[in-house]
């Protein structure tokens, strides 16, 4: 092989790893098994009547089975009429990168109600998921919380969240997951908590039920920071080892008569 494309080659892988890039490892499907796929545990639908364009929003809590984590998790709405024939079709993820075993996470799918569609009459939804070996960076804790009912008939919950990485924590936002007393979902509300949160600050927040009018019988929360600094001690390292690795390389090279 020509000494210069292996050079090339070298160089190349690493500036990948300099770079920071992330190759994932997508595995053939194994051979069946008696484990419980992640499934969509409970789910419900309403018709947005805020001002603009309508939209039929299907909604639902999605939970993790199996005893590995999963990524890139997405559900997906088949619509059908009254005569039981596809008018329509439309995904979302949920808003969680990864889930860990027995995790939940939520979705919303919004369908655009126009002049050439109308309201489903019926609807099917599927999963679709990968397995993965990759852990949520996770740092994020709700320390306090109650609720209430604000004067114009809306559930309001607050609390304070505190940040216990060691990393800042970017686009932080909050899901409140609404269920009646049967363990059904009624409603979904996010809120964006703060554009960013320092390493042990605290933030207060509050999120509201609107424009559904509820008294659930339970609700859950979830705090997901859409990303987080990484750890300059870490980008120190790889760099030193990088520069390290390459000024052997020329020296070997140098001596090779290059």
């Amino acid at each position: 092989m020509n000494k210069k494309m292996i050079i090339a080659g070298v160089i190349a892988t690493l500036i990948i790893v300099a770079s920071g890039i992330e190759i994932y490892n997508l595995t053939t499907p194994s051979a069946p098994t008696s484990e419980i796929p992640p499934q969509i545990v409970t789910n419900n639908s309403y018709i947005a009547n805020a001002t603009g364009p309508r939209f039929f929003v299907v909604f639902g809590v999605v939970q993790n089975n199996l005893e590995t984590n999963i990524k890139s998790v997405n559900a997906t709405a088949s619509f059908y009429d009254a005569k039981d024939d596809l008018t329509g079709i439309s995904y979302a993820p949920i808003i969680q990168k990864i889930l860990e075993p027995q995790q939940k996470g939520t979705f919303e799918i919004y369908l655009l109600l126009d002049s050439n569609t109308n309201v489903p009459a019926a609807y099917k939804l599927t999963l679709s998921y990968l397995k993965t070996d990759e852990e949520p960076v996770t740092g994020l804790e709700i320390i306090s919380q109650a609720s209430s009912i604000d004067e114009d008939g809306y559930y309001i919950v607050h609390g304070e969240v505190q940040n216990k990485a060691e990393m800042k924590a970017h686009h932080v936002n909050l899901i409140c997951t609404y269920y009646d007393s049967s363990e059904n979902i009624i409603a979904i509300s996010r809120t964006q908590v703060s554009s960013e949160i320092d390493r042990s600050e605290k933030v207060a927040f509050e999120t509201s039920s609107k424009p559904h009018k509820i008294i659930p019988a339970s609700y859950e929360l979830l705090i997901v920071a859409h990303h987080y600094d990484q750890l300059l001690v870490t980008n120190t390292q790889i760099l030193i080892v990088l520069i390290i690795a390459f000024s052997v390389f020329l020296v070997y090279m140098k001596r090779r008569g290059w």
